[in-house]
């Protein structure tokens, strides 16, 4: 989010004035009419007025002379609910796909398909693009990004004529550590309008708060812990805005941890074992949306296939859906199952 301090053409009495009434960042100014700033400031109409073009014109430099309304709808006039995942009993599940204007966590162990469904995601942002103008923003913590199988993908799919410049819409920002995400946020905005942008990409959060700890002492890696979860759940939020103010998906992936817990068995107290995703209660309660990804080895039914779960939906209840790892990325087979009824669908 960009901060009203980088906005130039503001005079010293508006800055001081927006300070004084509690006003930060951007979108706080452009999110008003002009005559909900004249009751708040107690501005005239046409002071208003050019206050929210300045505003607005420092969001976006390249098109400085935009009115807030354009600003808002530029490129945007037809907003999705959903963007398709390509897999029709999740998306019938989900009423239509992976929910916009929120944020989608996808959660599973290694190797079990994250990546690859991130893949799909792709192709379908740019299936529905005629004009050849959607593009993709994809933080990238692993160097998990694959062209050739990207491309490979489109080609099973029969996606005639995806070539490298469609590959040259998919924006990677290569990250190292938390604290730099913070960074590419701040102008994010601009990117998102800019560029189109219909998907937002990270891979993996659980990656960035990893490489953000290289402390050997134990208590310096606590507090460096306890500051990734804090400005995880920071990020999040501003995450989550994005995605609210362009109606468009964040999704990111997460990795698996072992937890321990205590239970009973017999009147005697026994080591209760189960995967949770990583990162903490915090981080979990920053999700709209948990698509776990079991593999053989974590699938509930131990029978050696593949499921996708929906772990978390405001849309829907728990549902698995038996998936396979194709040339044509991850597949639906078989029926989908409703836990704690035993039926299928």
């Amino acid at each position: 989010m960009k901060s009203l301090k980088r906005v130039q053409g503001l005079s010293t009495e508006q800055a001081l004035l927006l300070a004084n009434h509690k006003f930060e960042y951007c979108h706080e100014v452009i999110n008003k009419t002009d005559f909900q700033l004249m009751a708040k400031m107690n501005l005239s109409q046409e002071e208003a007025q050019q206050l929210l073009q300045i505003v607005s014109a420092g969001v976006v430099q390249s098109i400085r002379h935009m009115n807030v309304l354009e600003l808002k709808t530029a490129n945007y006039e037809n907003l999705y609910t959903h963007l398709p995942s390509g897999l029709s009993k999740l998306d019938q599940s989900l009423r239509g796909g992976i929910p916009c204007g929120t944020v989608t966590e996808i959660v599973g162990p290694r190797a079990s398909g994250k990546t690859t469904f991130l893949f799909n995601l792709m192709l379908q942002v740019f299936k529905d693009d005629p004009a050849e103008e959607n593009s993709i923003i994809l933080f990238d913590s692993q160097s998990s990004f694959d062209a050739k199988k990207v491309v490979e993908m489109a080609r099973a799919n029969k996606m005639e004529g995806f070539n490298e410049a469609y590959l040259g819409r998919i924006n990677i920002i290569n990250l190292r550590s938390i604290q730099e995400l913070g960074t590419h946020l701040n102008d994010m905005e601009e990117q998102i309008v800019e560029k189109n942008v219909k998907l937002i990409l990270i891979d993996s959060v659980s990656g960035l708060k990893d490489n953000s700890m290289d402390t050997s002492e134990f208590d310096e890696e606590n507090r460096a812990r306890n500051m990734g979860t804090t400005l995880l759940g920071q990020y999040a939020a501003v995450l989550k805005k994005l995605a609210e103010d362009f109606s468009i998906p964040v999704v990111v992936t997460n990795t698996m941890t072992r937890r321990t817990d205590s239970g009973f068995s017999t009147n005697r107290q026994v080591a209760v074992q189960y995967n949770v995703p990583k990162l903490g209660y915090l981080w979990s309660h920053s999700v709209n949306t948990r698509l776990i990804l079991q593999d053989a080895t974590l699938s509930e039914f131990n029978d050696g296939n593949r499921y996708i779960k929906i772990d978390k939906s405001p849309l829907c209840g728990t549902r698995l859906i038996p998936i396979e790892l194709t040339d044509y990325g991850v597949q639906e087979f078989g029926e989908m199952v409703i836990p704690n009824t035993g039926s299928q669908v």
